[in-house]
């Protein structure tokens, strides 16, 4: 009787099979073990998240009136809860923006968001501000950061908006778009090339003007509602927020970024 190891027999027997089934076969038993996995990792996102939303829930009721951060990233800002969709650090708790807040109605001061709402559908996005205006205090800000879809509709125009200007001298839109250009490795940049990245990659699934944002957010019941520029607001507590220009080119941040400041009326008669 011949004697074979198990671990001999065991490979053996797995080339065996594996030319028994043969290579479709194969691929197919290897898009099983990958689903499994996805299985497996959305699994346990959805219990992180619903563990992380109690923690949220109950910190904010602690901190009333709570700052919220939403879509932090690796920007995790002292004195606010930070959370995200997939944390990248320790102190963030799993959230999904485009989900309802897990949060009591009228808990928080003040809700920041940067380079988030354009990676919802815009129903999520409208359900998100509505869901900030439900938990503000009376008096509460809303700050948000988005890229203006308005400054890439201005590349198609070469006469340019001071928006996008750098010098309003020398045709500022071709500026942009070298820059542009330079920091996605995709050039020459054109007009065209620059408005499909910005609605199609990324993960981006509705990009912003002003006057839809700003429609929305008055729809919702938000009053005072103002632009500013990066890291700056009356609001001692929404100044220098902004870290987006870490990951990209600083010039195009600033260029693209819009950021809009709303207030929750203190009473009703503000509206």
């Amino acid at each position: 009787m011949i004697h074979i190891a198990p671990l001999a027999l065991a490979k053996l027997l797995a080339r065996l099979l594996l030319r028994a089934l043969g290579k479709r076969s194969l691929a197919h038993v290897r898009h099983l073990h990958a689903s499994h996995r996805a299985y497996k990792h959305a699994e346990r996102h959805e219990q992180n998240r619903l563990r992380d939303e109690e923690v949220i829930h109950s910190l904010a009721k602690q901190q009333r009136p709570a700052r919220l951060h939403i879509g932090a990233g690796f920007n995790q800002l002292e004195g606010w809860i930070n959370t995200d969709l997939e944390p990248e650090h320790a102190g963030c708790l799993t959230m999904d923006a485009g989900r309802p807040l897990p949060i009591e109605s009228e808990t928080l001061g003040h809700i920041f968001c940067e380079h988030l709402i354009e990676h919802l559908p815009r129903a999520q996005g409208v359900q998100l501000i509505a869901e900030s205006f439900r938990c503000l205090v009376p008096g509460g800000r809303l700050r948000i950061a988005t890229p203006d879809l308005s400054v890439y509709l201005s590349l198609f125009d070469r006469a340019a908006s001071s928006k996008t200007g750098i010098d309003a001298t020398d045709q500022p839109s071709e500026q942009f778009l070298k820059l542009y250009g330079r920091l996605l490795e995709d050039e020459p940049m054109t007009a065209n090339k620059a408005i499909n990245h910005v609605v199609r990659n990324w993960g981006h699934q509705f990009i912003w003007t002003k006057d839809e944002l700003t429609g929305v957010l008055r729809s919702a019941g938000f009053v005072d509602i103002s632009e500013h520029d990066i890291g700056q607001s009356e609001d001692p507590a929404l100044r220098d927020l902004e870290r987006h220009q870490l990951t990209v080119d600083g010039q195009v941040n600033q260029l693209e970024t819009m950021v809009l400041e709303a207030c929750k009326p203190k009473s009703l008669g503000e509206r």
